[in-house]
């Protein structure tokens, strides 16, 4: 469940004391989880035992999104829906098992009084990472191929509004939700997984809607960056129920970019000082306006490697090889992003300074590289192995990752004296 934290007053000292001093402050409220998710994920809360943790809850749903990963990867390695029915249903099912798990973990967080600042790390170090394997899972349901810039599209933009909605928590001391947001799009893609399952692939090419005159000669490649067969083509008067499902949740990524810049920003170019967060009045590690200005710099800099990554690896010359090779970046994109989001989070929690380039960039910079020189590099790999440049980086951001993480969260929990996967009584956790 997207959840928020802030230190109170007082929290310039150590890591122990700023984690010590980790309060909850509610996000705001999307429009779907205004109509029915808050409650309904309140009222799933209410069946967990009391005994439960909820970082087991959020482990659950990690363990989701995998599995519906491996499903698509092994029924449908590049992404061109040949998955059966029923493997649509389980990913739709899967994914909204996911979306209920960490809707709701939170919600049993507050019932067992047992909200901390690892959990906070833990919920939103899993969402970084699998908000990579969800966008390509459900990419396959349009068929464009892992050798196509949308799916990548999905994946990229996906990933920087991330980040961004996690500046506003930064900067402004409150985590911004619009009325269409995260859970809006995670609704829409589950449902798309569903009408997969029952009307096949080709109902997204089957169903469109006029469009006005006005529209009818537009045909674009944007430049020669989509590929032949994937322009966007509307010379026909219509616009294809796929193309509205893309475009419209491209849009509202777009859309929302320049509010969380907004929001990341107002408290420095528009409240007077007196009225800031207090966070930044105590200049806590992560505020302040040159703090935010890297920040924006980090996520520009990603996105800029990504594209490249995505550009370079799509046109390796041999096939097999590019296909293979975006598998492998599926994985190096999806933990570099974890790592970043991961130092963002102990930053947040526990004022940790945020590195000016954080490890998990170097296997996505080392992917543009590689990519690159691929004709050089696939000459000196060992023969008959299978093992190539691409797995190698999949692995290496793999280990940046877990080592950060695992670490944050052994630490966080030697500074609460908490066990990450138990609840412990308050009684116990005293006498120690």
């Amino acid at each position: 469940a997207p959840a928020a934290a802030a230190a109170r007053p007082g929290a310039m000292g150590t890591f122990e004391e700023a984690v010590a001093q980790y309060k909850y402050t509610s996000p705001t409220l999307s429009l779907l989880e205004r109509l029915y998710l808050n409650e309904f994920w309140t009222r799933v809360a209410e069946w967990y035992p009391r005994w439960l943790a909820p970082n087991l809850i959020t482990l659950s749903g990690y363990v989701c999104v995998w599995a519906a990963f491996l499903v698509t990867l092994r029924g449908s390695p590049t992404l061109r829906g040949e998955l059966e029915p029923w493997q649509y249903a389980l990913n739709g099912a899967l994914f909204f098992l996911y979306q209920t798990l960490d809707g709701s973990d939170g919600k049993q967080a507050r019932r067992t009084g047992s909200g901390s600042a690892l959990g906070e790390l833990m919920d939103h170090g899993v969402d970084a990472v699998v908000t990579t394997l969800l966008a390509l899972i459900v990419a396959d349901v349009f068929c464009f191929g892992i050798s196509s810039m949308w799916p990548w599209t999905f994946v990229i933009v996906a990933l920087v509004s991330f980040f961004l909605s996690n500046m506003t928590l930064v900067h402004s001391g409150r985590q911004m939700f619009f009325d269409l947001d995260v859970m809006e799009i995670q609704t829409t893609m589950i449902s798309a997984l569903f009408i997969t399952a029952a009307f096949g692939t080709e109902v997204f090419d089957q169903f469109s809607f006029p469009l006005p005159e006005a529209l009818h000669g537009i045909k674009t490649d944007f430049g020669g960056i989509l590929k032949p067969g994937e322009e966007i083509d509307l010379t026909n008067g219509r616009l294809s129920l796929k193309l509205f499902v893309v475009l419209g949740g491209l849009f509202g990524c777009f859309f929302n970019y320049p509010q969380y810049i907004w929001a990341s920003a107002k408290p420095y170019v528009w409240l007077r000082k007196e009225d800031q967060p207090e966070h930044i009045k105590r200049k806590v590690p992560g505020s302040g306006g040159l703090s935010l200005f890297s920040h924006l710099i980090l996520i520009h800099v990603f996105l800029a490697i990504s594209c490249a990554c995505v550009a370079i690896g799509t046109s390796i010359s041999d096939k097999a090889r590019s296909e293979s090779a975006m598998r492998a970046f599926a994985i190096v994109i999806a933990f570099s992003f974890g790592d970043i989001m991961d130092r963002v989070l102990l930053m947040r929690v526990a004022h940790v300074p945020l590195p000016l380039v954080p490890p998990g960039m170097a296997p996505l910079a080392a992917f543009s590289v590689l990519a690159w020189k691929d004709d050089q590099v696939r000459g000196i790999e060992p023969a008959g192995l299978g093992f190539h440049w691409w797995h190698f980086l999949a692995l290496s951001a793999f280990l940046i990752h877990s080592a950060f993480f695992t670490g944050s969260i052994m630490r966080l929990a030697r500074a609460l004296n908490v066990h990450p996967f138990l609840i412990r009584k308050k009684a116990e956790a005293k006498s120690n």
